[in-house]
């Protein structure tokens, strides 16, 4: 007869396997990725930081950390990280896919903080590099895709247009199209042909966008705020402010429950134009104003008491 304590510990080895099985780096960066798309930034950091230092996944766990910096506005942080990722990608040996992912981040990081053509030059020479490279065939869609978005940003609207029309169908290649991802890229898209003036494209992507995110992530996600947010836009460029700003407070709903700070500034602002052109001066005030001082705090720190 096994003994009360000896019964617990062997229970215990029972359950030791599931705890003590070492992951491998590739898994801890899948994990991270895993958690990043599902907004769980916290565990994202962790398993990126488990293989930050390990030889050979050093730049791909950076380019995970700098999107997590970049999703909390923390440009400070993620500018650290890039000059640590600066240097570890100029040494020899470095693969391909790990200098693109890092260099892909490090554009972003360019594209989100307004240093536009720094960002464009980092795409672009991406898209060089993985041009010939049938294993890097998502990563240069990537780099489409990105130069696309950051001609949007630029107000080059026909070359955004030119790129968005480049990289769909080499995502369509790459990806299955119930691909998590293609959330971010359909919005993406979206943008880009909505600033071709083609709405009813763009609101096309906007719902496939919408529809990837309600069946995989639920109803709270900022894929989904972001898309709502964007299809309030297409609202009110038909002039339906009541559409608009419907849309516009689903999404500052979800921003809100996310405590993303970022979207719901984006939010107040877009509910601030709806509600001038529906002659509603007061809470456009409200919305503008509050919205001014998110983005003091977010973005300007320096000035801020």
């Amino acid at each position: 007869m096994i003994r009360p304590k000896m019964k617990y510990f062997c229970l215990l080895l029972c359950h030791l396997p599931a705890f003590c099985v070492a992951q491998s780096p590739a898994e801890y960066l899948e994990k991270g990725l895993y958690h990043y798309q599902r907004d769980q930034l916290d565990s994202a950091q962790y398993y990126y930081q488990k293989v930050q230092e390990t030889q050979g996944y050093q730049l791909p766990a950076l380019a995970g950390l700098i999107n997590i910096a970049l999703v909390r506005t923390d440009f400070e942080e993620a500018k650290n990280l890039i000059e640590t990722g600066d240097l570890l990608s100029e040494q020899p040996g470095v693969a391909l896919l790990d200098w693109c992912k890092f260099k892909t981040s490090k554009g972003e990081y360019f594209r989100k903080t307004s240093q536009l053509e720094e960002a464009l030059a980092q795409h672009q020479a991406i898209m060089r590099k993985s041009a010939t490279s049938s294993a890097a065939q998502l990563v240069y869609a990537y780099a489409t895709f990105h130069t696309a978005l950051t001609f949007e940003k630029l107000a080059q609207y026909d070359s955004s247009f030119y790129y968005a029309q480049q990289a769909y169908p080499l995502f369509l290649q790459a990806l299955d199209t119930t691909d998590l991802a293609f959330t971010s890229i359909y919005n993406g898209l979206a943008v880009c042909y909505q600033r071709a003036n083609r709405l009813e494209e763009a609101r096309l992507f906007y719902l496939k966008s919408k529809a990837i995110a309600e069946s995989q992530l639920g109803p709270v996600s900022s894929d989904l705020a972001i898309c709502l947010n964007n299809l309030s836009s297409i609202s009110r460029a038909e002039e339906n402010y009541k559409e608009a700003i419907a849309y516009g407070e689903q999404a500052l709903k979800i921003f809100r429950a996310l405590k993303d700070e970022s979207g719901v500034s984006g939010v107040y602002y877009s509910l601030g134009i709806y509600h001038y052109y529906l002659g509603d001066y007061g809470r456009a005030k409200d919305f503008m104003e509050a919205c001014i001082r998110i983005r003091e705090r977010l973005f300007l720190p320096s000035i801020m008491p």
